[in-house]
């Protein structure tokens, strides 16, 4: 299912990781950790990878972002 992203953020170790909330076709957002295998020679160096569940609001979505281990760093 394609998502559109609604808003971007830096965190992490040095705030050099990017993150995403992203909303589906079906109305739901998603938290994803984008490209979080930069800077490996392998194939799937530029895959995101969604970090959470399904939310119905930004809102709870960004709440989960900033309690991820991934992202406070």
């Amino acid at each position: 299912m394609s998502a559109v992203i609604v808003s971007r953020y830096t965190g992490g170790y040095e705030g050099k990781k990017q993150f995403s909330i992203r909303q589906r076709q079906d109305g739901c957002f998603q938290v994803y950790h984008d490209n979080p295998y930069e800077g490996c020679n392998q194939p799937y160096r530029f895959d995101d990878e969604p970090i959470s569940g399904l939310f119905m609001d930004i809102e709870s979505a960004e709440a989960v972002l900033f309690r991820h281990p991934s992202f406070r760093g």
